[in-house]
């Protein structure tokens, strides 16, 4: 997907843009277990999207792949829809060998994102 990312103007004022994994859960694998995953949520996740919703446009974007974080973000959404947009590993820029969130591609104005 070429930058920006998203071309249609922002209907709030500011834009939040969260990681995914180790911020708003965690995941691991239990190889005793047939390499179920368990999934945890980080504690008052729900209020604080319930009332952050209300100011801000929010914005996934994590180092995840599509695949991966879509099951973690579904899990979190199977109430509510609280995210607008979603990006993934595949809308990094590889610097260095390792992969960067670049802001300046989502299509926002950096000085409304938070």
């Amino acid at each position: 997907m070429p930058a920006p990312y998203i071309k249609l103007k922002n209907k709030k004022p500011f834009s939040l843009i969260l990681d995914l994994d180790k911020t708003l859960a965690h995941s691991e694998i239990n190889i005793m277990k047939g390499d179920e995953v368990i999934i945890r949520l980080r504690p008052g996740i729900f209020p604080f999207l319930e009332e952050v919703e209300k100011y801000y446009e929010l914005i996934i974007f994590t180092e995840d792949t599509q695949d991966y974080a879509d099951k973690l973000i579904d899990t979190i959404e199977e109430s509510n829809i609280y995210f607008d947009y979603r990006f993934y590993r595949q809308h990094m820029v590889i610097i260095d060998k390792g992969f960067v969130k670049d802001l300046n591609r989502i299509g926002r104005p950096l000085d409304k994102v938070i």
